[in-house]
Order: C-alpha cells, then structure tokens, then sequence
C-alpha cells in the first residue's frame, strides 16, 4: 500500500521495497523501505536551492539497527543526487548515528568537512534508550562519536560529484586466519 500521494519512484531492493514521494505538507522527498507491509526504514531528503540534504533517517525497530538499513537509505539519497546532479549533504543537526555515518565517508575520501559547528539532535539516541535494555544500549552507543558541549565539529558534511561514488558501504574485513 503506498503511503504516497505524488510517487517519484519505486524500485525493489534485497532489503524490501523502496518507494520516494514528494510531500507537500514538509515540502520534501520522503523515502519509505518496507518489508512485508512493515516500514523499517524511513528518510527525508530537502532540496536546499544548491544541494540535496538528508534531514533525518529513522529505522523503526531497534532490532533493525546495525544491519546496513541506514546505510542503504543514504545509498538511495545518494543515487537520487546524482540523477538531480546536485551534491549530497548532511544535516547541520546530526545525531551519533549520523555523525558516525558521515564521519566515515569522510575517512574514506567520499565526503568533506563544512567548516563550522554541527548541532547534536539528541531524540533518535532517547528513542533507543527507552525501548532496549541498558546493557543492549551501552553495546550499541559504546563506538559511537561524542559531542562536545560546543556541537560537532563540522557543520555538515558534503559529496559533491555523488555520480563518482559508487557505495557508501563499508568494505567488510576478513575476520580470522587467512
């Protein structure tokens, strides 16, 4: 069942299926990855004039984290940039999980720091505490980056040519002897 009004697309991924819509109440592209029904994942991309911004990825159920989703919703917010040939920036407001993510891309060349300081958006980590053991949060924040009291210390972050990256997965290592 669609749950939008104007559809851009839908596209079929090994991890459900994928609709993007534009919603005239945010004035934004909405992207919804289902399985079965169920919504597991949710993005929201805004058109800034000059780029494309992620302003927020939402995996529903903690059970779902670390399982690649949030990666894979920025891999479509990345194709989407590409087809529109605008760069792919981050929010100026990120949580841990989002700073992680794009700290990454960083270190591996595929993004650049926007001098400034980012925002800490502090409801996704609340969220996560509220529905999942202390122990099983602790585990899942323990690697996470910290804010300081100042922010981040980008304001975003930024792809500009998204059409010459060709995933923003990471690359999986061999784990024992070769």
């Amino acid at each position: 069942m669609s749950r939008c009004d104007k559809p851009l697309f839908r596209r079929k991924l090994a991890e459900g299926d994928l609709e993007a819509c534009w919603d005239d109440t945010f004035e934004e592209t909405a992207f919804t990855l289902s399985k079965g029904g169920r919504v597991i994942a949710e993005m929201q991309m805004v058109d800034t004039g000059d780029a494309l911004s992620v302003s927020g990825i939402q995996v529903s159920r903690p059970s779902d984290r670390k399982k690649g989703l949030g990666t894979r919703m920025y891999e479509q917010a990345l194709a989407f940039a590409c087809q529109k040939d605008m760069p792919l920036v981050s929010d100026s407001k990120r949580s841990e999980f989002a700073e992680a993510f794009w700290r990454k891309q960083q270190d591996k060349g595929r993004a650049t720091c926007v001098k400034g300081r980012g925002r800490l958006y502090e409801f996704p980590m609340r969220e996560l505490k509220k529905k999942v053991s202390a122990e099983r949060f602790r585990a899942m924040v323990e690697k996470l980056p910290k804010a300081s009291p100042a922010g981040w210390e980008c304001n975003r972050y930024e792809i500009r040519k998204p059409c010459s990256v060709d995933s923003l997965a990471g690359v999986k290592r061999r784990r024992g002897p070769r």
